[in-house]
């Protein structure tokens, strides 16, 4: 009964930020809600806290996990993350929204640096923890070797470091 409760869904805001979020957490576990929503069109998620602790990639980009067969995100057009670092969970999340969305993805934003009471969507974001910085070369080699080969020539992608924005985007 559930899915059928998100079938109109347009915009999904989603914060697990903070000292509640356990290290184990499983990020990829969301890909099963996302696929209740097959009408979204915008993706926000605030996972801003201390990557230490998850799991990170592997060295072989072929160690993600799948879920073959799921439903196409044909009308997702943008996707935020908000605090996105290299936790293992993250990086298959975002890997498997952008394969899903391929379609009509216009924008993925990953920002990995914190900028002190920035209002996106609504949400006021706190100051970057003194860590972000020591973890934003792991997270930006998972960027370039997970996610940035899998995004369509069609869509955007922003990588927001600790230092300033840097666009990373293919036009």
């Amino acid at each position: 009964m559930l899915p059928v409760k998100f079938l109109h869904l347009k915009e999904f805001n989603l914060s697990l930020n903070g000292h509640g979020v356990s290290e184990a957490y499983d990020y990829f576990s969301l890909s099963s809600l996302l696929d209740c929503c097959p009408s979204l069109e915008n993706i926000f998620l605030n996972v801003s806290h201390k990557c230490v602790g998850h799991e990170a990639m592997s060295e072989d980009p072929t160690h993600t996990r799948q879920m073959p067969g799921q439903q196409q995100h044909s009308n997702l057009r943008s996707v935020t993350i908000l605090g996105f670092c290299y936790a293992k969970s993250l990086v298959e999340l975002t890997c498997y929204i952008v394969e899903k969305a391929a379609a009509l993805l216009e924008s993925l934003t990953l920002d990995i640096h914190g900028t002190c009471l920035v209002t996106v969507y609504g949400l006021v974001i706190g100051p970057m923890y003194e860590g972000k910085f020591e973890e934003a070369p792991r997270t930006l080699s998972a960027i370039r070797t997970y996610i940035q080969g899998k995004i369509p020539s069609t869509a955007k992608l922003n990588v927001l470091e600790p230092c300033g924005p840097r666009n990373t985007a293919r036009h």
